[in-house]
């Protein structure tokens, strides 16, 4: 297995985005490093990406671009917790911060740190379909 996920759009099969999605454990002592199963990267990060966008439309962000509030918090669908937060990428040469996406902050959470890049938020209409669970509505991004 490699070290990312591809992530393709299913509406022009094109490329958007490679999640890094490792697991990390201890075990009698051991250090454990493994990846995680391509297929339910795929699907957690299209669900999560479609779980942001429906908060991030609940709170008025409803174009790619808006300003994102400094505490925003949604549901990781994992561990149920509010800890699914901003993730930015800051360049040590500048003060700048880039936004990355969003990741699951909770330790314990199978997903920590695992990042769902902003593409698939703001490409959110080309989730396969497989992916919708019954009675969730496509969100879109306008």
């Amino acid at each position: 297995m490699g070290k990312s996920v591809a992530i393709y759009s299913s509406k022009t099969n094109e490329k958007l985005c490679n999640i890094e999605a490792p697991q990390k454990w201890w075990s009698d002592l051991l250090y454990y490093k493994e990846w995680k199963d391509p297929e339910v990267i795929k699907k957690w990060a299209w669900q999560q990406a479609h779980m942001i966008v429906v908060y991030l439309n609940e709170i008025g962000v409803t174009k790619p671009g808006d300003v994102l509030p400094s505490d925003f918090r949604c549901s990781c669908l994992v561990c149920g917790r509010d800890s699914v937060v901003t993730f930015a990428r800051h360049w040590r040469w500048s003060s700048k911060f880039e936004l990355q996406g969003f990741a699951c902050l909770n330790p314990s959470c199978a997903m920590n740190k695992v990042i769902v890049p902003l593409v698939l938020c703001s490409r959110i209409d080309e989730m396969p379909i497989e992916y919708l669970p019954d009675g969730w509505a496509r969100p879109t991004r306008d």
